[in-house]
């Protein structure tokens, strides 16, 4: 039985890169690279990191123009994580995929956006 309405959108994009800096009482800080973006993307809280993802899943042609994603010029900084966020699907106005953590060659599917965020959080708290 089909759903009148809903369809599933498979998303053709590149794995975004989360490279966590910092992580304290939920706040996350870092930066996120893709094949698409110029240069890396600072990312302050989960609230801009879902807003970029967003605009990457959005526009095959963007511009990344999110006030206060400030390219980061100097990537060395240094990570407490490391994370590759695969989106597969975008169905029923969320998000599918998996989020590879890359130190700990372990992979975690998610079904929404509630339940990424609730694995980002499992994951850095570790």
């Amino acid at each position: 039985m089909k759903t009148k309405g809903f369809k599933s959108y498979p998303c053709k994009t590149y794995d975004a890169i989360l490279h966590v800096t910092a992580y304290r009482e939920g706040s996350l800080e870092g930066y996120l690279t893709h094949p698409r973006m110029e240069t890396p993307r600072r990312v302050e809280n989960v609230p801009q990191l879902l807003f970029l993802l967003n605009e990457l899943l959005s526009d095959e042609e963007l511009l990344l123009s999110f006030p206060g994603a400030d390219a980061v010029g100097k990537t060395d900084l240094q990570q407490i994580a490391t994370l590759r966020l695969q989106i597969l699907f975008r169905e029923h106005h969320t998000w599918q995929g998996c989020v590879h953590w890359e130190e700990q060659s372990n992979t975690f599917p998610f079904h929404s956006v509630l339940e990424l965020i609730c694995i980002l959080d499992e994951i850095l708290t570790d």
